[in-house]
């Protein structure tokens, strides 16, 4: 599943998870929505997502890592200025 509104460069191209009951498919419709506002905050903020993000991302859609483990590399340490 593409996201639409990024461009190609912002963009991962995410396999839906084979879903069999209700609570799965809400479960990974969060989890995809949570995907698409951290890959957008970060177009917002011009930066580009980092090698490895689409695997890991995908990971945590299909629930196999949680939000922690998916998220964290997203707002690293290294990123925050001191004035």
């Amino acid at each position: 599943m593409a996201l639409t509104y990024l461009t190609s460069g912002l963009q991962f191209d995410f396999t839906a998870a084979t879903v069999q009951s209700p609570e799965d498919q809400l479960a990974y419709a969060t989890r995809l929505s949570e995907v698409e506002n951290a890959l957008l905050c970060q177009a917002f903020g011009g930066q580009v997502p980092q090698p490895g993000s689409q695997q890991r991302l995908q990971r945590y859609l299909n629930g196999e890592i949680s939000r922690a483990e998916a998220f964290q590399p997203l707002y690293s340490v290294g990123q925050h200025r001191t004035n």
